[in-house]
């Protein structure tokens, strides 16, 4: 496994002093961070610390779902999020893919989780459909498993199998931009091996924010990283110098396993 694609110059999530509170409670400072095209960008940190918060601020799930109340700008190709709403907020969700850390597929065939977005889009050739859904399943490295089960319940393949479902229904649009939070968290070795390969498969195409608890998987595959503590960013840097040369003490102590 190789670490995704070097860093291009162009900045696909630019997220300007934003900060995130629940009613008093404030979860996450002032934080401003670039995402660069084509690249997986790592956000670790202990539980808590803001890091999913932060995730679902970038399609504005935290604030149409969570309750939650954001400040700041965050733009997605020039697109201000916070602002956009009905039709323009669609339009760009469609663009910004999201996978969670518990696979979530639909109640429906391995077919129909990867068509259902695409269909909602106002697909209706079934030919076009069957070539949408082999493309996104060979994209998440399932299609060689599933090609012949595709009228089978989702629910039947196992966790690993569904996650990667997850992220091929996630890619099914074609998205820019792919967000994960904790996506291998309740998987095993081997399959945690297969979603980072996917991952950095994926690149350069698509622009990936990961959200993970496991720093080995952000060193792992991430091209540059965050660290986040108690609702703080504390320092970003490529992830090679962020982990053999931290600039912080706190990101010493925290890649050294002395607390988190």
């Amino acid at each position: 496994m190789t670490v995704a694609a070097s860093i291009s110059d162009r900045v696909v999530i630019d997220i300007r002093d934003v900060s995130i509170r629940y009613g008093d409670m404030v979860v996450l400072q002032p934080v401003t961070l670039q995402v660069f095209a084509g690249t997986i960008h790592g956000v670790i940190g202990p539980a808590g610390s803001g890091k999913t918060s932060l995730l679902r601020s970038i399609n504005k799930l935290s604030v149409e779902l969570d309750d939650a109340t954001v400040s700041g700008r965050i733009e997605i190709d020039g697109n201000d999020v916070l602002a956009l709403r009905g039709d323009a907020l669609a339009a760009l969700r469609r663009k910004v893919g999201i996978v969670f850390a518990t696979p979530q597929p639909l109640p429906r065939t391995v077919f129909e989780n990867v068509a259902f977005a695409p269909r909602m889009a106002g697909v209706r050739d079934e030919g076009a459909l069957r070539a949408t859904v082999e493309r996104a399943l060979r994209s998440a490295q399932l299609w060689d498993e599933v090609a012949d089960r595709l009228d089978l319940m989702a629910s039947q393949l196992s966790g690993g199998q569904q996650q990667r479902l997850c992220i091929a229904r996630a890619l099914a649009l074609n998205p820019s931009v792919l967000l994960l939070d904790e996506p291998c968290s309740a998987l095993d070795p081997i399959t945690t091996r297969r979603i980072e390969d996917t991952l950095v498969a994926l690149t350069p195409d698509v622009t990936v924010l990961l959200v993970t608890n496991n720093i080995r998987q952000a060193e792992r595959i991430a091209t540059r990283t965050s660290f986040i503590l108690m609702g703080e960013l504390v320092e970003t840097a490529p992830t090679s110098r962020l982990f053999a040369e931290p600039r912080d003490s706190r990101t010493r102590d925290y890649l050294a396993g002395r607390f988190g």
